[in-house]
């Protein structure tokens, strides 16, 4: 991630953050034990990866995903597409489905970082 951000300082090109957070995650693993929990969040970083470009970058404990050269209002719509392919389908660990919904939130860091 170092790299991104120094290379948009450098090049004055956009940067933009989607934070990402698994809504009531503590009852999934109360509910159904850590083990389940582990295969939703393994199933959910699948499906994040999967609707991301090749150069945007997941990564973190609660969840981080940046978007180089990307403009806030693209960050919106990657923010809204991440939201949907998760909340979308069950997630279907050991024959259990779970319903699963995350908090999101985005920003353009450019302007800080480039002024």
């Amino acid at each position: 991630m170092d790299k991104k951000v120094t290379q948009s300082q450098r090049e004055g090109c956009a940067l933009s953050l989607i934070s990402l957070d698994v809504d009531h995650f503590k009852c999934v693993n109360d509910s159904f034990g850590h083990a389940t929990g582990d295969g939703v969040l393994m199933q959910l970083v699948e499906r994040v990866a999967a609707s991301l470009r090749g150069h945007d970058i997941l990564g973190g404990e609660e969840f981080a995903v940046l978007l180089p050269a990307t403009e806030e209002y693209s960050a919106a719509s990657v923010a809204e597409r991440l939201r949907l392919v998760i909340a979308n389908e069950p997630f279907v660990i050991d024959e259990l489905s779970i319903d699963v919904t995350t908090s999101l939130g985005y920003g353009n860091f450019c302007r800080y970082l480039c002024s």
